[in-house]
């Protein structure tokens, strides 16, 4: 105890709070072989539109230009002949992500050499659309790097909170219920129909994951190392 007095408050509070609980069990789609988890097809929206594993650890989705905003749709559950979601893994996370906050992150890789363009293009996104029976339907679109060097790449980590409500387009947040009666999502792509004949991008890395709940006792180390630097202040 007399040791952790003579700590400096930053040491001693950086020292209670690494014995905080480790993050929780994120759920990740990684396509090492194939298109994983849920229900995966190849969805709806815009010309020339497809989706299927790339053959290298990813999902590649191509587009003509303009909206495209759901190329692949990930079914979680449907609740249309059993009530045992397609993916419970990512259901549970989901449902720890709505109790303690989290999110939804992924990978968009662009290679040059894949992309038909006739200019420039003045935006050039991704489509995230998260579908739930009590949250609605909703999209987000997030700006991704285009590289311009021949044989060039360029990726992006696209990331969006998840929270409990009804579905509200690019709030910057994809929303589900706890009492949804499905669950399903949506990957894809909108960009500068003036400018773009066809779009591919490759997804991969598509992450759920909720946020750490300290454990009783790592919340009474804290409250302790709080009183000591305050006494250690007033000293």
């Amino acid at each position: 105890m007399v040791r952790l007095m003579k700590l400096q408050p930053w040491r001693l509070l950086a020292a209670l709070l690494m014995t905080a609980s480790p993050a929780a069990a994120a759920v990740t789609y990684t396509f090492d072989t194939d298109t994983a988890g849920g229900a995966f097809t190849s969805c709806c929206g815009g010309a020339g539109v497809s989706a299927a594993h790339d053959g290298a650890g990813g999902v590649l989705l191509t587009a003509g230009g303009g909206w495209s905003g759901q190329v692949a749709e990930w079914t979680l559950w449907d609740n249309s002949a059993t009530d045992t979601p397609s993916d419970a893994s990512v259901m549970a996370e989901i449902d720890a992500i709505l109790a303690n906050g989290g999110g939804v992150s992924f990978d968009v890789t662009v290679f040059t050499d894949e992309q038909v363009f006739s200019a420039a293009p003045g935006w050039f996104e991704v489509v995230f659309t998260s579908n739930g029976g009590g949250s609605g339907f909703h999209t987000e679109t997030n700006s991704v790097a285009l590289p311009t060097a021949p044989g060039g790449s360029a990726t992006t980590t696209v990331t969006f909170p998840i929270v409990n409500g009804v579905g509200v387009d690019n709030d910057g947040v994809a929303e589900y219920t706890p009492g949804d009666s499905y669950r399903t999502f949506f990957v894809g792509l909108n960009n500068d129909g003036a400018a773009v004949q066809t779009a591919t991008v490759h997804i991969d890395n598509i992450r759920f994951a909720a946020l750490p709940v300290p454990e009783p006792g790592t919340l009474c180390l804290l409250a302790f190392g709080a009183a000591a630097v305050t006494f250690r202040r007033r000293r």
